[in-house]
This record gives structure tokens, C-alpha cells and sequence, in this order.
């Protein structure tokens, strides 16, 4: 389980599924929780960030997170059994961005942003780079793949639906 918010945290908890079926009901569990987290989470990583987490999207492989930030930064991380390590940003040009969705293509090769600066772009994991940026002119309120990955279906504040073309 991997959670981010305003505190500029990241925190990754490994949950012990043999301690939460043995729970006979939730509710005993979200007490158990509040009350003493280790019986319940294995491990925990927390890693401090410079930005405020506004968003975050995990490759369908598990083995990808990505992160949009105030600043415009675009956190890329590598999950691994008892760590996350950041394997790169990218950082916008526009200090006042700041990335308000985010989401990673099934092969999670690529990443796909949204922002206040009402463009949505596509960067290539592997080397941050720029791929494609589109700019609806209004801010960006759902974004969802193409089952085939090669067109993305955004929605719009004001309402509308447009359909891009994914770059190869």
C-alpha cells in the first residue's frame, strides 16, 4: 500500500495478509489498525519529498510508481520488496505547475500528465523525455487509455470528451 499527500511523504507499507485474515470483521480490523499498525503492516519505508504529492499512479506490474507534484515535478520510482528508489524527475519549466494527474500505460512505458497549466504530456519512463504534449486549454479531469494503448480519452473541466493519439 503506497500513500502521498500535502506532508511531501511517500510511505510504503508491506501489509501481513495472515494477520488481517484472521480478523472476523473490518471493523475489528480498522481498530486493530489505529490502535498498533505493526500487527498489521510488515514493513514500512517513508521517504520525504521536496513537493506535495497531488498524485500518483502504479504500473499494472507493480513495479513502477509514478508521482505528480506542485513545481511540476514528475517523480518516477522503482518499487522493490523493502524500498522505493527514485529513479529520476522531471522537473516542468513552469515553477507554478503543478501535476494534478498521472497515470502509467500498461508496459509502463510511458507516463502521461495532467496539469494547472491545462496540457496534458506523454514522457517515456525509461529516459524522462518528452514524447508528446497536447493542450486542450482547460484543466484535464479523467484521463483512461485505449484498451490497444494507442489512443487516450481525456475529459475536461468544462465538460468535454477529446480522444489523442497516443505517439508510437
Amino acid at each position: 500500500m503506497i500513500s502521498g499527500g500535502a506532508d511531501k511523504k511517500l510511505i510504503k507499507r508491506d501489509i501481513n495478509l495472515k494477520a488481517i485474515a484472521q480478523e472476523p470483521e473490518f471493523r475489528t480490523l480498522v481498530d486493530r489498525i489505529s490502535e498498533d499498525e505493526s500487527q498489521i503492516f510488515d514493513s514500512t519505508v517513508e521517504i520525504k519529498c521536496q513537493n506535495k504529492v497531488f498524485s500518483m499512479d502504479i504500473a499494472s506490474d507493480a513495479q513502477c510508481l509514478t508521482t505528480g507534484h506542485d513545481g511540476g515535478v514528475l517523480g518516477l520510482w522503482q518499487i522493490e520488496a523493502k524500498k522505493m528508489q527514485n529513479v529520476g524527475n522531471r522537473v516542468s519549466t513552469d515553477s507554478k505547475e503543478t501535476l494534478l494527474r498521472t497515470m502509467v500505460d500498461p508496459t509502463a512505458s510511458i507516463v502521461i500528465t495532467s496539469s494547472t497549466t491545462k496540457n496534458v504530456t506523454i514522457y517515456n519512463v525509461q529516459t524522462a523525455k518528452e514524447l508528446a504534449r497536447f493542450c486542450p486549454g482547460e484543466i484535464t479531469t479523467a484521463m483512461v487509455l485505449s484498451n490497444d494503448s494507442k489512443r487516450l480519452i481525456t475529459t475536461s473541466d468544462k465538460g468535454v470528451i477529446y480522444v489523442w493519439k497516443v505517439p508510437q
